[in-house]
């Protein structure tokens, strides 16, 4: 099949096709390993800074808590099935354990900066990985969409916003383990003293 005219939609070729010198990968568009495995590692490094930061959360839910049963609680946020009810269980419970505002006015920009990011966390893991054979100039690389309808465009994620996310990920991981400690300092603080 010789591709002349952008398909309506484009898969990943298969390793047959690669094979078959005839095939529509190897009729003017070879695979760019090089970009394929940054764009694959981008892509996994991302996956893997958000499941840190989902578990920098759970310390807060922990210190929140103070569960006797760590496993307990932490079974319980994971049987939740969508990040955002998580996130929400974690705020409720920030919100109904501690009086201070200045530490429910931290937790709320973490909350905000969370909701924010969980939506480049869902175009990362449930996009669609696309090969761009339209753009040989931009060297073709792999993108994944944040939607397949209408004009994905201005929605494609490159090796490098992939890297820059998972970036953006280990920066607000960072800030929520700051926030466990000082929630974890809070607790004891408000524990009575022997």
């Amino acid at each position: 099949m010789k591709l002349t005219e952008p398909l309506p939609y484009v898969a990943l070729a298969t390793s047959e096709e690669l094979k078959d010198k005839n095939s529509w990968v190897n009729n003017e568009y070879e695979v760019p390993t090089k970009a394929y495995i940054e764009f694959f590692m981008a892509l996994g490094e991302g996956t893997a800074a958000w499941a840190l930061l989902e578990g920098a959360l759970v310390t807060i839910l922990h210190g929140a808590t103070r569960p006797i049963h760590r496993g307990a609680i932490s079974a319980g946020y994971n049987a939740l099935a969508t990040f955002r009810t998580k996130l929400d269980f974690v705020d409720a419970t920030v919100r109904s354990t501690f009086a201070d505002a200045s530490l429910i006015e931290e937790w709320s920009t973490l909350f905000n900066k969370l909701t924010k990011k969980n939506k480049k966390r869902n175009a990362m893991a449930h996009g669609t990985v696309y090969y761009d054979h339209n753009a040989a100039s931009l060297n073709r690389k792999y993108f994944v969409p944040a939607t397949v309808s209408g004009d994905i465009s201005d929605k494609r994620l490159y090796a490098s916003d992939l890297k820059a996310i998972k970036n953006s990920f280990e920066r607000l991981r960072a800030k929520c383990l700051e926030f466990s400690q000082e929630v974890w300092r809070q607790e004891a603080l408000l524990s009575p003293k022997p």
